[in-house]
């Protein structure tokens, strides 16, 4: 398994750990970054007899980065909401998924409609439920690959550039067009006309429903995508 980014408190990494600890498979964590409780995360690591499957790189450059990537079997994105913390995307998804890794991610914010097909979503601050879920993956590789090829695919169909610029540009016209016709509207009934590069003062407008991306709503936040396999020990 393995994680890129800034160690600090909202990562969940200590989950990671607490989930590793009474798996019945014994996987090897690779953290790559730097933060405040690194040092933090290594003395847990000791405490939960983990030291020797867990280790910690410096940040390298893209390049290493994308190695890193590459080489690990399941990338790890366990942020937990705060006060001051609600995750808006997760770029780490689609570069994880840009190069054929699957992810395991929390709850929070945006993070299950981005991981989409490519992974699986597990409750925040869920050691328990997490260690079921990686324990499952580790008798089940196969299911791994069946969701880094899901999540390259998703990854081509919602995320390249060329089709966040497509989307953007409709919905751009979509709300431009619908301004013009609200615009409209007040004249016909008498209200105070929209001034040239004004608004409408004191009335909210929303643009037609389009295509948008990471903002589909969870219909049940208890239900999560657990990986299926024949014989598998599920949840």
């Amino acid at each position: 398994m393995g994680y890129v980014g800034r160690l600090v408190e909202e990562k969940g990494l200590d989950d990671l750990l607490d989930a590793m600890a009474p798996m019945r498979s014994k996987p090897s964590l690779a953290l790559l970054g730097q933060g405040q409780i690194g040092a933090a995360l290594l003395d847990r690591a000791r405490i939960l007899g983990l030291a020797s499957r867990v280790g910690v790189h410096r940040w390298g450059n893209p390049g290493d980065v994308a190695c890193f990537v590459n080489a690990i079997d399941l990338s790890v994105l366990l942020i937990r909401t705060s006060g001051c913390v609600r995750k808006q995307f997760g770029r780490a998804i689609i570069e994880s998924q840009t190069c054929g890794t699957t992810l395991v991610g929390s709850t929070c914010g945006a993070i299950p409609d981005v991981v989409g097909d490519g992974g699986w979503v597990v409750p925040e601050r869920s050691p328990g439920v997490l260690a079921d879920c990686l324990d499952v993956l580790c008798d089940h590789p196969e299911l791994l690959q069946d969701a880094g090829r899901a999540g390259l695919l998703q990854v081509e169909q919602r995320f390249t550039y060329e089709r966040i610029a497509s989307i953007l540009t409709r919905s751009w016209k979509c709300a431009r067009a619908e301004r013009r016709l609200n615009a409209g509207s007040l004249d016909r009934i008498g209200t105070t006309p929209v001034p040239t590069g004004g608004r409408v003062r004191g009335r909210n407008w929303r643009a037609p429903a389009v295509e948008q991306v990471g903002q589909h709503d969870r219909q049940d936040n208890n239900a999560f995508d657990w990986p299926q396999a024949d014989g598998a020990s599920l949840p």
